[in-house]
């Protein structure tokens, strides 16, 4: 199938896939797709692995990359990922009984810590995900825009862009992404 977005791109079909796993990204290319990896909550170690691996197993496919970074990125370190407080029991009981149901053991405790950290380096906020308001007036967003980027950060200052009046990007104290904009 030839249209402009295989042109464009150089594929063969105009499907994209948008995933956070490298083995989806190289499959849909290697199928004549688009595989396009999400990076937004990885770190500079993490992306470099993540690519490399993927240019040995494209053999030679286009594919992209999501590339919006966070402001910041800092690993949460030897924080414990705890299920018992993040899932409810109903879901922790499901899931055990289909992983015994079909025969699939526990994970040795250091593969398992392994990977619990690796997904607590993953819960975190970035500019990925953001609240957009739109403000009645200029003053509205002006006082937002101040009282959220206290103790937080400016990524895109209060300004005229071009698409608006006034928009303002920030991550508050808790790094909670927050558009501002006045239409």
């Amino acid at each position: 199938m030839k249209n402009r977005l295989c042109e464009m791109f150089g594929i063969e079909v105009p499907i994209f896939a948008f995933s956070h796993c490298r083995n989806v990204v190289v499959e849909v290319s290697k199928a004549g797709g688009l595989g396009v990896l999400g990076m937004a909550r990885m770190s500079a170690e993490q992306v470099h692995e993540e690519l490399r691996w993927i240019d040995e197993h494209i053999g030679g496919k286009p594919y992209g990359i999501d590339i919006l970074n966070p402001a910041s990125y800092e690993a949460l370190g030897d924080r414990k990922f705890d299920p018992e407080r993040l899932f409810p029991q109903a879901q922790r009981d499901f899931v055990k009984t289909l992983l015994d149901e079909a025969g699939i053991p526990p994970l040795p405790e250091a593969d398992a810590e392994a990977i619990m950290k690796a997904m607590v380096n993953q819960f975190t906020f970035t500019p990925a995900i953001s609240l957009f308001v739109e403000c009645e007036n200029e003053a509205q967003l002006r006082a937002l825009a101040a009282a959220l980027a206290a103790g937080g950060a400016e990524l895109m200052p209060l300004g005229n862009y071009g698409f608006s009046q006034l928009f303002a990007w920030v991550n508050d104290r808790f790094g909670v992404s927050w558009q501002l904009n006045l239409p």
